[in-house]
């Protein structure tokens, strides 16, 4: 696409210190189905599929630092999350730093629903216990539930506060959901987790449930809407509302544990609290993670991050501070190995048909597509023995290269 090629790379200077960004579009983030909806003054529901949809969101690494992460946005500016060596760097798009100071919400709680407030048989229904029985894997296969791509095609609601805190405008509350996905891809990529938005919806007229100070509330409403509302026009794995208001009990988001891919459950909320795409992402992506089945994690669970709580610390924390959450702890990876091996999520196997992607095929996407064997990525980001990265074939003496029956590439 002309101005933001699949591939690039951008010099920066942080700190005194220049740096080279090597870059590439994610591809992941948005496919054909993708569509944004909106409303007429007289309620008419509008969803219309952009023609000339910009993608300009890229993922990538600094060069000569391979443990480094970078994810990207140059729709106007750039604004960027940079993390090595154990540290986040932020540079605030052009446009915030001209129009607003950054900030941040200080010790502010995610919460997941209470006993009080959502019934057990919501929050964890029996019939959950019993789908996990049913659905467990055989043992021989369970190692390789965690290898296997899995793919959350989300749909992000902007309420109608939301709207209003981007000047009234559904085309930035679309650019301002885009980014916030492309962050939260890029938190979930080294699970092996990949968030494929396919669809914005805007209550630019009004809120389409009623929207008051009580998360727990608004969670349940979504929820109820999402399943008779949402879900009979517009397929989705999970859906989540982001709200430009706030709550009454300090929450800056809540969503149920272990519900990913129910009809009734899987779903969240987030306030999006801070002028820093970075910030409101790690939300959302602490809150999906609740719906992977992610526990917080508590001083007393022993969990092991990479990330210094000075750094930003890691995303299942359950408060935030000065710095988002940036990356997932041992913790959250046990316990989203777990739920996969228990059952949850098992919509999320299912990988796009060939050429439905955003920009058409290509090797290096991670997608499996026409002519392809295999597709690890980059030659930079492959990690698969079995698969050439640079042709996307299966290596010689090789017979797959991913898969529940697929173990040391036979």
């Amino acid at each position: 696409q002309e101005g933001h090629p699949d591939s690039t790379k951008f010099e920066i200077e942080i700190e005194g210190e220049t740096l080279v960004l090597e870059l590439e579009k994610n591809e992941k983030l948005i496919s054909p189905a993708f569509d944004i909806t909106y409303y007429l003054p007289n309620g008419t529901r509008v969803t219309q599929k952009p023609k000339d949809l910009e993608h300009c969101y890229y993922h990538g690494r600094v060069q000569g630092q391979p443990d480094s992460d970078v994810s990207l946005s140059t729709c106007a500016g750039l604004r960027q999350q940079l993390h090595r060596k154990g540290r986040l760097l932020l540079v605030p798009h052009a446009l915030e730093k001209k129009n607003r100071s950054l900030k941040y919400m200080y010790t502010n709680q995610c919460r997941v629903p209470s006993q009080q407030n959502v019934p057990k048989k919501v929050t964890r229904p029996k019939y959950f216990q019993s789908h996990f029985k049913l659905t467990s894997l055989p043992i021989e296969k369970k190692r390789n539930v965690q290898n296997e791509t899995k793919y959350v095609e989300l749909v992000v609601i902007g309420d109608n506060r939301e709207f209003q805190a981007q000047s009234h405008d559904v085309e930035r509350v679309k650019r301002r959901v885009l980014d916030l996905a492309n962050n939260m891809d890029g938190y979930y990529k080294p699970l092996n987790v990949r968030i494929a938005l396919v669809g914005v919806e805007v209550w630019n007229v009004r809120d389409l449930i009623v929207r008051d100070y009580s998360a727990s509330d608004t969670l349940n409403r979504f929820l109820e809407w999402r399943m008779t509302n949402l879900l009979p026009r517009k397929h989705n794995d999970n859906a989540h509302l982001l709200t430009g208001g706030v709550f009454s009990d300090s929450a800056i988001g809540m969503a149920p544990v272990s519900t990913m891919c129910t009809k009734d459950r899987s779903g969240g909320i987030s306030i999006d609290h801070s002028t820093s795409a970075l910030a409101v992402a790690s939300t959302m992506a602490h809150e999906v993670g609740h719906n992977l089945g992610m526990n917080h994690d508590m001083p007393e669970r022993g969990c092991v991050c990479s990330a210094s709580a000075n750094k930003g610390g890691c995303i299942m924390e359950p408060a935030t501070g000065f710095t988002p959450g940036q990356v997932f702890s041992s913790c959250s990876r046990k316990d989203l190995q777990g739920s996969l091996q228990q059952g949850v999520g098992m919509c999320l196997f299912n990988v796009p048909g060939p050429g439905d992607l955003y920009g058409g095929p290509h090797c290096g996407n991670q997608y499996v597509e026409v002519g392809e064997e295999c597709d690890c990525g980059t030659v930079q980001e492959c990690n698969n023995v079995c698969c050439d990265a640079s042709t996307c074939m299966l290596k010689k003496g090789a017979q797959c290269a991913e898969g529940l029956c697929c173990k040391d590439c036979q």
